[in-house]
């Protein structure tokens, strides 16, 4: 009887230098496939431009000026902080329930160049703030829930008592 030797196999070699570059290649894939969502800036929405229509004309009794200028808040033309903001636009957004739109307040913030744009935001946040204020009062004495929570419908009729009418635009030099 020969004896053959048997030879002891060993696991089979997978060759792995394939495998970075398909690792590397699957990375590349899925960064560029990647949606990247920023959000930048403040979302506003603005009217259509009709150039046949001529600009606005508001009574100046109306308008509720707000300048930021460096670090000086002006109300009016008289220093302020930004939290008395929300008091000044609601009292004046309460005033205004039960006048036509025409007649409705607006509010004008006029910045210079040099605002430090979270400035900016804080101003146009408690102007904003001021109005909310108001049509949250309103939802709750004509529907009994907070602005938040109505239907469109309903939100649009608590926006025709107390609409939120906001200007922006930027001071020149000689203002």
């Amino acid at each position: 009887m020969s004896l053959i030797r048997r030879r002891r196999k060993g696991l089979p070699d997978v060759p792995l230098a394939s495998m970075s570059d398909i690792a590397f290649l699957l990375l590349i894939f899925f960064i560029v496939a990647a949606t990247i969502d920023v959000d930048t800036g403040i979302s506003l929405s603005l009217p259509a431009y009709d150039p046949k229509e001529a600009p606005a004309q508001v009574e100046r009794s109306r308008v509720i000026e707000v300048k930021i200028v460096s670090e000086e808040i002006l109300l009016n033309g008289s220093a302020t902080s930004v939290s008395e903001l929300v008091n000044v636009v609601a009292s004046k957004a309460r005033e205004s329930v039960k006048l036509p739109e025409e007649e409705k307040p607006v509010t004008l913030i006029l910045y210079s160049g040099k605002v430090p744009y979270g400035k900016y935001i804080s101003v146009l946040d408690n102007v904003k703030r001021g109005y909310r204020v108001v049509q949250d009062e309103i939802s709750r004495q004509e529907f009994g829930r907070s602005y938040r929570t109505l239907s469109e419908e309903e939100r649009s009729t608590v926006s025709t008592k107390v609409p939120v009418l906001i200007t922006v635009g930027e001071l020149k030099n000689n203002d």
